[in-house]
């Protein structure tokens, strides 16, 4: 534990360096502390891959990216997305209400899913040549479940600013994750063995958390009651109106590109696609979301009212993210291909491909991804929809297009990205009008 530690000082002291000063340096402050979590543990995964895509094929690879695809779209519902709005009550005892309301609406959530995958799952996932997965629908279930716990536990982290707690957790989620691939794929349990490996660390995230918080959770839990309960479902009612269907077309368009390869070329192809994105936009979205959370914490703090104050902490962000992003992104683009084939042998050469067609796209999406916090601040859900809505069109009308026309999966894959750095020049464009 304690070189665990050691290594988060090392790495959020690296990542302060381009912190600035003021409270630009407060969200970098942070960002050190969250960041240097995601960094050692995608180090720790990255160099468990060479084990990994040697123990596992491109085709349960594939499987992988349709499971983690359907926990991805469907765990918001298990909150409703209120969690996101534990870090703004003054008081704790109200965020905490929050919390046990979306523990209710998890439970409810979880006992239909059981019922839903048990009656039909087999139908569900034969759309997406996956039906191995309905023997793992319980894995689904609880994988879903721990993801909203994980959820609801880190935004309580966020409110009280204890990154360093998420820092860890997300370590030791890696670790778990890694054993049980590892562990589960050399006495040949597969998929099985990359699909609990998911399972294990939604599960590692949240028993670390609640040990972390137990005591604090106990110390409000007087406070909870039906009523407030009641108060912030109403109070905060915009959330599965506007927020929720947002963040679904937001995960969405983050997973309909692995659903239509597994559907249009097949699960192995879907599988070189979700190495390229495990090993590549896992981490930078990881990045982006760590960064998001301690510049949603830093501005929330601050309030809509100082509109001035967030625009120039905003400004002084992206500027230290365009620096930050500049080499990797460069470096995908020209060297992908080898790299992959050097690391995961020779049958991953079309993940290396896949991820040079990406490394633009990618970019983006990391320095975007922060930002999207400003509409929770600004109460601005509406005009988050407006841009979810945007992208989910311009997704639909790429992969129509490729499957209409019989396009093969580079060109398809070209045009997403292209799509999608349209679209996040549009989401640029709307986060500026908000705040100017």
């Amino acid at each position: 534990m304690k070189y665990i530690h050691y290594l988060l000082l090392n790495v959020k002291s690296l990542i302060e360096r381009f912190s600035g000063s003021g409270n630009t340096r407060s969200v970098f402050k942070n960002v050190g502390i969250l960041a240097s979590g995601s960094i050692i543990s995608k180090i720790i995964g990255f160099a468990s891959y060479p084990v990994i895509t040697r123990l596992y094929t491109p085709d349960d690879f594939g499987i992988l990216a349709v499971f983690t695809s359907a926990l991805f779209i469907i765990y918001p519902f298990g909150t409703l997305r209120y969690s996101i709005t534990i870090p703004l009550p003054k008081s704790n005892g109200l965020a905490m209400n929050i919390f046990a309301l979306g523990l209710v609406l998890l439970l409810v959530i979880t006992i239909f899913l059981s019922a839903l995958f048990l009656l039909v799952g087999n139908k569900i996932f034969s759309i997406f040549n996956a039906t191995e997965i309905s023997t793992y629908w319980w894995l689904l279930v609880l994988g879903i479940a721990g993801a909203s716990l994980f959820d609801l536990l880190t935004h309580w982290a966020t409110r009280i600013k204890s990154f360093t707690t998420v820092a860890k957790a997300h370590i030791w989620q890696t670790l778990a994750a890694v054993f049980f691939q590892i562990a589960l794929g050399l006495i040949g349990i597969k998929p099985g063995g990359l699909l609990s490996s998911e399972v294990a660390r939604k599960g590692i995230g949240v028993f670390t958390l609640s040990k972390k918080f137990q005591q604090e959770l106990k110390q409000h839990l007087a406070q909870i009651s039906s009523k407030r309960i009641l108060f912030v479902f109403k109070y905060y009612r915009y959330l599965p109106i506007y927020h929720l269907p947002s963040q679904l077309l937001s995960i969405l368009t983050l997973k309909i590109p692995l659903l239509f390869y597994a559907f249009n070329y097949g699960t192995e192809t879907a599988g070189q696609l979700g190495l390229a994105l495990m090993v590549v936009g896992v981490p930078m979205g990881l990045l982006g979301r760590t960064t998001a959370n301690a510049y949603y914490a830093e501005i929330a703090n601050i309030g809509s009212a100082h509109k001035q104050k967030i625009f120039d902490i905003t400004k002084s962000l992206a500027k230290r993210l365009l620096l930050i992003g500049s080499f990797p992104t460069l470096l995908l683009l020209l060297f992908s291909p080898f790299m992959f084939q050097f690391l995961f042998g020779s049958a991953w050469l079309q993940a290396g491909q896949f991820t040079s067609i990406m490394a633009f796209y990618l970019f983006f999406e990391f320095m975007v991804t922060p930002f999207i916090k400003i509409f929770n601040v600004f109460n601005a859900q509406r005009k988050y929809l407006e841009i979810s809505i945007v992208r989910i069109v311009l997704i639909v009308v790429v992969f129509i297009s490729v499957f209409v026309w019989g396009i093969d999966a580079y060109l398809a894959l070209a045009l997403y990205t292209f799509a999608m750095i349209i679209h996040h020049l549009y989401t640029i464009g709307k986060i500026y009008n908000i705040l100017r």
